[in-house]
């Protein structure tokens, strides 16, 4: 098996392209996981009858929607710990 093409370090197999690639943890990574999080939050606005995009990948969260004075959905906000973590957020 040759060395991974983006970062050289290991051999490139599926596991590590998708997974542990330190070249994409930063971008891709990331980027699939705001994906996924936009998906779920849209979906939860929708569900409670707020007005979304028809399509997710449309979709630009606010920081915090508040639905009927009862439920907040929050978008990428600092967590408060009792202790430092490296990410503190959702």
């Amino acid at each position: 098996m040759a060395l991974c093409r983006l970062c050289q370090q290991t051999d490139e197999s599926v596991r590590h392209i998708v997974s542990a690639c330190p070249k994409q943890v930063r971008t891709k990574y990331t980027q699939r996981h705001n994906d996924v999080a936009k998906y779920i939050h849209w979906n939860m606005l929708k569900e409670r009858g707020v007005a979304v995009p028809k399509h997710w990948w449309k979709h630009k969260p606010d920081v915090s929607t508040i639905i009927n004075g009862e439920v907040t959905i929050t978008w990428d906000l600092k967590m408060v710990t009792d202790r430092a973590l490296e990410h503190n957020r959702p």
